[in-house]
Formats: C-alpha cells, sequence, structure tokens
C-alpha cells in the first residue's frame, strides 16, 4: 500500500510524491540518518585541508572556551 504525501510536490503540473514501501528502497538509504547521528572523530589528512573539518574545529574550540569562563 502506498501513501501520497500532499503538498510536497516542488514540480509545477506535475503528481504528489508517493512514499514506497521500505522493501523498494535501497539499504544504504537508510543508513544515512544513522551516520548523520554521530560526530566523525577520526579524519585522513586530506579531509583535515577540507572547511568542514575546519569548522568542526572551529566549534570545538569555541565550546571549550566557553565552558572554561563558566
Amino acid at each position: 500500500m502506498s501513501k501520497v504525501l500532499k503538498n510536497i510536490n516542488i514540480l509545477a503540473g506535475k503528481a504528489d510524491p508517493i512514499i514506497k514501501p521500505d522493501a523498494e528502497y535501497p539499504a544504504w538509504l537508510f543508513s544515512l540518518l544513522e551516520q548523520s547521528q554521530k560526530p566523525k572523530t577520526e579524519w585522513t589528512p586530506e579531509e583535515q585541508l577540507s572547511v568542514k573539518y575546519l569548522r568542526i574545529q572551529n566549534r570545538q574550540r569555541i565550546k571549550a572556551v566557553a565552558l572554561a569562563k563558566k
């Protein structure tokens, strides 16, 4: 049984999207939610050059300074 998602369509003149059974989606799709909840702790040297790595490091530094002031 499929369920139609009302008012989520972003394309004019197209039908609303339909939720398919879980078996019709690839297995890796459900692992995306699990991975996003775990912060990454080990970074490769190439990843350490990325903007994302620098933002995370800066955020951690700001939190540490804020905790030290309390």
